[in-house]
């Protein structure tokens, strides 16, 4: 199971202790990289001297849809099966607002719960839907609290019967 970090007791899956937020483990990076630096340097000039990016991107301009899925299970635990149940089950429409999304880099947002798993990374049991940018936004701006977004609904139904009146 998940320990807390070291440093601000938020749930982590590290073995190092710490969460995946830039403060917490930027100091433990930071002292790698100064241990380890001839050999990380030297790692990163063979990769780069090998032609390795060039390939990568070659790769997936070829294949788009490949790396997609792979993308999807390494951020959010989800398959390909399952990513396209996802997907049929909405009928590709955002949760929300039920506008059209698009299979593109930035066509969709896949939306998880954050007290599950707060980093930019997901377990998979946490995934809740799929959602259009603008509404994955507004949900991250208000911190993913109900209370929040109803307070906003109600402010916008306030202020557009004023205008209309």
């Amino acid at each position: 199971m998940s320990q807390p970090c070291s440093d601000c007791g938020r749930p982590t899956r590290s073995v190092l202790g710490v969460c995946t937020r830039e403060s917490c483990k930027a100091p433990y990076a930071r002292a790698h990289y100064a241990t380890n630096r001839d050999r990380i340097q030297e790692r990163y000039r063979e990769r780069y001297a090998s032609g390795h990016r060039l390939r990568q991107q070659e790769r997936r301009r070829a294949n788009p849809d490949e790396y997609r899925y792979r993308q999807l299970k390494c951020k959010y635990g989800l398959s390909r099966k399952q990513f396209d149940a996802m997907w049929r089950q909405q009928g590709g429409l955002c949760y929300a607002c039920k506008r059209a999304l698009e299979l593109r880099k930035h066509g969709f947002a896949i939306d998880h719960n954050h007290n599950c798993c707060p980093g930019a990374k997901s377990c998979g049991k946490c995934v809740r839907g799929l959602l259009c940018g603008p509404c994955n936004s507004a949900l991250g701006y208000a911190q993913d609290s109900p209370d929040v977004l109803r307070a906003l609904a109600n402010y916008v139904e306030t202020h557009a019967l004023e205008v209309a009146a």
